[in-house]
């Protein structure tokens, strides 16, 4: 069983021999660590034309050779691997961080989340992005879209299609640490020769249902929706049906 990666690190250094050095020595302590068996399948690679002397192939194992581009700096890669090989590559980069300048960072996409360490003022800090989606009928999504963008005929139109001013629509999703996020349409109250179309807004609840943070009023429902909170990054993607 595995999962799908996309993983995307910047590697600032004034010295590829000293990285070079750190990276494999990476590679000798996690391999000789029987608590994690890691396997970094060096033969395998080797018989592919791979080493570990040069930074880019050092990368080439740490993130794979499949789908793998690179600058010399920024290296990419897309590919499929065993559940937890995040932790390797988070671990990795945590290793090699005193030989790397700031900017340096790692992105990593599993099949769900985000994770990102990046170096600044010489130290290597933490962030993470919690990432949901939300499919909602095509149709209602529309009438939504209507409400936010397209005034109403007349006052009569108003009240017949849109929401007022003590109304709302809105669609809650957990994320797994306990917090919530709120995506809502809020009506407005009629005002004759004004704006009455709706507005959308995303509100995020702690686990103990206290509001932390929110965005500002939107014209649009669908699509992503972000906020952080704690050095956190919340997702809600609203997708049609």
């Amino acid at each position: 069983m595995g999962q799908t990666y996309s993983v995307n690190v910047k590697l600032i250094r004034d010295n590829d021999e000293v990285l070079i050095r750190k990276m494999n020595e990476f590679i000798r302590v996690t391999e000789a660590d029987e608590s994690r068996r890691t396997d970094f399948s060096l033969d395998a690679y080797r018989k592919r034309g791979i080493g570990t002397e040069s930074v880019e192939d050092l990368m080439k194992i740490f993130i794979t050779d499949r789908g793998f581009e690179s600058d010399g700096v920024n290296f990419e890669s897309d590919f499929d691997a065993c559940y937890g090989w995040e932790s390797v590559m988070l671990d990795m980069f945590k290793f090699i961080a005193p030989v790397l300048k700031d900017g340096s960072e790692i992105e990593i996409w599993p099949d769900d989340g985000w994770q990102r360490l990046y170096i600044k003022n010489g130290k290597v800090y933490d962030a993470r992005c919690l990432h949901e989606e939300y499919f909602i009928n095509r149709n209602r999504l529309r009438r939504i879209e209507e409400m936010l963008n397209e005034e109403p005929e007349n006052e009569y139109d108003f009240e017949e299609r849109y929401l007022g001013e003590d109304e709302t629509f809105k669609i809650s999703v957990e994320f797994d640490d306990g917090y919530t996020m709120d995506i809502m349409v809020c009506g407005v109250q009629y005002e004759d020769g004004g704006s009455n179309t709706c507005f959308s807004q995303a509100v995020l609840y702690n686990e103990d249902g206290g509001e932390v943070t929110y965005t500002d009023p939107e014209s649009s429902f669908k699509g992503l929706w972000s906020l952080e909170h704690a050095g956190v990054t919340y997702e809600v993607n609203i997708l049609p049906e």
